[in-house]
C-alpha cells in the first residue's frame, strides 16, 4: 500500500503543477504556493508581461467610420490611449504591403492614459486605398513614451469593392496589432 500512496503523491504533484499553470488567482494567499512550484516561475513571468502592457502607452482606434459624397471619401476616427502612461508625438499612416501614406493627421503631441483624441478625418479618395485592391491594408500609429521608447500599433483595414471599380474603406475595423520597433 505504501507504493500506491507514493505513486498517488507523484500524480497529485503533477496535477497540482498543471492546475497552477492555468490558475488565474494571484491573491496573496496563493503567492507562497505559486513561488514554490515550477509553474510559479511561469506565472510570475506572465504577471510581468501583463504589467508591462499597463505601464506603457497603447494607442488604438475608437469611433471608426467613413463618409462619402461630392466632397470626397473620408475615413473618420478617434484614437485612444489604453495604456498606463502618456503617448508622445503620435503620428498616423495608412499602409499596405507596397505603399505607405504618412501624416494622415497632424501630430498629436501628448495623449494621456485613458484620453481620447478629437475626431480625425482623412480624405483617401485621391489615394491607392480608393483606386485599387491592396494587400494587407492597415492604419498604423507611431509614438513614444516619455522616456523615449518607441511603439507602433494599429488595425488592419477592410476594403470593400464598389460597382464603379473603386474601393471604400469598410467601417468595420480589422485586427489590432503591434509592430516591432527598435529603440
Amino acid at each position: 500500500y505504501i507504493g500506491m500512496f507514493t505513486l498517488f503523491d507523484k500524480i497529485w504533484d503533477k496535477i497540482s503543477i498543471y492546475l497552477n499553470i492555468f490558475n488565474r488567482d494571484h491573491s496573496p494567499s496563493n503567492k507562497a504556493s505559486i513561488k514554490n512550484s515550477p509553474s510559479g516561475v511561469i506565472q510570475q513571468a506572465q504577471q510581468i508581461v501583463n504589467i508591462s502592457h499597463h505601464t506603457q502607452p497603447r494607442i488604438d482606434v475608437v469611433d471608426y467610420g467613413g463618409s462619402g459624397g461630392a466632397d470626397g471619401t473620408f475615413v473618420i476616427f478617434k484614437i485612444k490611449n489604453d495604456g498606463g502612461e502618456a503617448a508622445i508625438d503620435i503620428q498616423g499612416e495608412l499602409a499596405a504591403d507596397d505603399i505607405q501614406i504618412g501624416n494622415i493627421f497632424n501630430t498629436i503631441h501628448n495623449l494621456s492614459s485613458g484620453q481620447t483624441s478629437q475626431s480625425i478625418s482623412y480624405p483617401y479618395h485621391n489615394t491607392e486605398f480608393f483606386t485599387r485592391q491592396l494587400v494587407n491594408p492597415r492604419i498604423v500609429f507611431r509614438y513614444k513614451a516619455a522616456d523615449g521608447r518607441s511603439f507602433a500599433t494599429g488595425r488592419t483595414i477592410v476594403q470593400e469593392s464598389r460597382a464603379d471599380g473603386r474601393y471604400n474603406i469598410h467601417t468595420r475595423l480589422g485586427s489590432y496589432f503591434e509592430e516591432s520597433v527598435s529603440n
